[in-house]
C-alpha cells in the first residue's frame, strides 16, 4: 500500500512532482491546509497488505527500490535487487542490484518494498 501524492513547488524548480508514499507516512488533513492541529493519521487497514508484505525483510528477499527523491538516486527507483545483509550501525540494507552492473548499494528499509 502506497499512495501517489503530488507535490507542488519543489525546491529543484519543478512545478509538480509525484511520489509513492506509504500509508504510515501520511496524515489526513481536514479542511484548511495551514491548520496542522486538525491533522490525524489515516485509518489503518490491517488487511490491506498480504502476509508476505507484513513479514520483516530478510536476507535473500527480492526487493524493489522506491521513494528515493534526490537527483543522484531517483533513477534507482523501480530497480530490483536481492537483500545481501543488514547493517545495524547504519540502519540500512545492502542490496545486490539485479541491474546497474550487479553492484551492491545501501538503502534505508523505507526505500525497499517486496
Amino acid at each position: 500500500g502506497r499512495y501517489e501524492v503530488d507535490f507542488e513547488g519543489t525546491e529543484d524548480g519543478k512545478e509538480l512532482v509525484t511520489a509513492a508514499i506509504r500509508r504510515e507516512n501520511l496524515v489526513l488533513q481536514d479542511g484548511d491546509e495551514d491548520d496542522d492541529d486538525e491533522a490525524e493519521p489515516l485509518p489503518s487497514q490491517e488487511d490491506e497488505a498480504p502476509a508476505e508484505e507484513q513479514r520483516p525483510l530478510q536476507v535473500g528477499d527480492t526487493v524493489r527500490i522506491c521513494g528515493l527523491m534526490s537527483a543522484a538516486a531517483r533513477d534507482l527507483n523501480g530497480l530490483l535487487g536481492h537483500l545481501a545483509a543488514y547493517h545495524a550501525e547504519s540502519g540500512r540494507w545492502h542490496v545486490k542490484m539485479l541491474s546497474e552492473g550487479g553492484g551492491t548499494k545501501a538503502f534505508k528499509p523505507a526505500n525497499l518494498e517486496r
